[in-house]
């Protein structure tokens, strides 16, 4: 359902069940009013629409968290304003009516921006990071008004790009057959069987979901979106193209933000470029990311120095000593495939984790000065501390 068709399903149901002739642009303005907006331009610049009826994610919750419960009062009082037909309140109650039965929600576009920056609260950021993680990828038609919604405000808002194509991804059924075969037929010409167009049909839904996933990242790329050069990083250390990976990860040394930074170390650390991986641990271990600690300490190659045992001690305030192992046996495969591995269960193992790390102590000047400033850094962290 894209938004005209939600709002002349509405606009159909408010009509027949008062008896009145609301228009289709009256319509969307008592809609935004009723979402808390002064207009629908205002609704469609700061923010789009979802509908929570799947049960994905609660709608007083979503409400409670972006401010955004509906008022039947700016309802009525938008209606009066724009002198639509029937009666104000009536009107308005009927419109809030069909509304809490779609379950519709407003979401700024700053919060889903923001959801990958860490600039939400908890409970901000629990409702949108369910509302991404139950995207499925059979919700192309659920999702098509927040969609149509996002695509038209992007080329003015550049840094919706990467949120949309991380929307896009969530419906790529991975698992799909990806064949065209029978799309290539069609449009060649060829009549197809009921059956043989039911492919067709899949094969341009997936085509499409994909082709707006590749745009939208593809523009955040070229719009130096940090989150969508780390994607890159990563995508080219995969591929072994090593100058790729380091013109993407040289765009992102002039970001400031402290997950930007966290999140590119966590690519680097894992990576052949000693270098970048040098430069990166370095930047992130004093923001509390542990994977750049234990790099920095294994760099050292058991030798003790102040600031190998200031990232040990740090690592130990934060909840995870680099120095301790943290292996595990989890289930491969099967019933409990991912969950920590029970002997009564049986069946096959694979193991997860970092060994511990083995470095010899310092003199008793040097251990002072790096608890010292292990204790200095844990107390300029904002928050838990610990990253990675």
């Amino acid at each position: 359902m894209t938004l005209k068709d939600l709002v002349f399903a509405v606009r159909q149901g408010i009509n027949s069940r008062l008896g009145s002739k609301l228009s289709v642009g009256h319509t969307y303005e008592m809609l935004a009013a009723l979402m808390g907006y002064g207009s629908f331009a205002s609704l469609s610049s700061q923010a789009f629409i979802i509908s929570c009826g799947n049960g994905a994610i609660d709608v007083g919750d979503a409400q409670v968290a972006f401010g955004c419960q509906y008022s039947l009062e700016r309802a009525a009082q938008r209606h009066r304003a724009i002198r639509a037909q029937g009666d104000a309140h009536a009107t308005a109650a009927k419109l809030k009516e069909i509304t809490e039965s779609l379950e519709l929600v407003a979401i700024p576009h700053a919060a889903l921006i923001s959801l990958f920056e860490g600039g939400l609260d908890d409970c901000q950021a629990d409702v949108l990071i369910t509302f991404m993680e139950c995207i499925q990828p059979d919700d192309a038609p659920t999702m098509a008004i927040a969609l149509g919604m996002l695509e038209q405000e992007c080329a003015r808002k550049p840094a919706l790009h990467y949120p949309i194509s991380q929307i896009y991804q969530a419906m790529v059924d991975e698992e799909a057959d990806k064949s065209d075969y029978w799309l290539k037929q069609r449009r060649a010409g060829r009549v197809l069987s009921e059956v043989e167009e039911i492919f067709a049909n899949e094969a341009a839904g997936y085509k499409h979901v994909r082709d707006r996933y590749q745009y939208h990242y593809d523009c955040a790329v070229a719009g130096h979106n940090p989150y969508a050069l780390i994607d890159a990083a990563a995508d080219a250390l995969g591929k072994r193209d090593l100058n790729a990976a380091r013109a993407h990860l040289q765009l992102l040394k002039d970001s400031d933000s402290p997950y930007v930074v966290c999140e590119t170390a966590s690519v680097v650390v894992r990576s052949k470029l000693k270098d970048d991986c040098a430069y990166w641990a370095a930047k992130a271990a004093p923001l509390g990311h542990i994977k750049s600690m234990r790099w920095l300490v294994e760099q050292a190659e058991g030798t003790p120095t102040v600031d190998t045992w200031t990232w040990i001690y740090l690592s130990k305030m934060l909840g995870e000593d680099v120095t301790a192992s943290n292996v595990r046996a989890y289930h491969d495969g099967g019933l409990y495939d991912g969950q920590e591995y029970d002997d009564d269960c049986g069946g096959p193992m694979c193991f997860d984790g970092d060994l511990g790390l083995n470095v010899r102590a310092l003199d008793a000047a040097g251990d002072k000065a790096a608890r010292h400033e292990a204790r200095r850094l844990k107390a300029e962290l904002k928050g838990p501390g610990r990253i990675g």
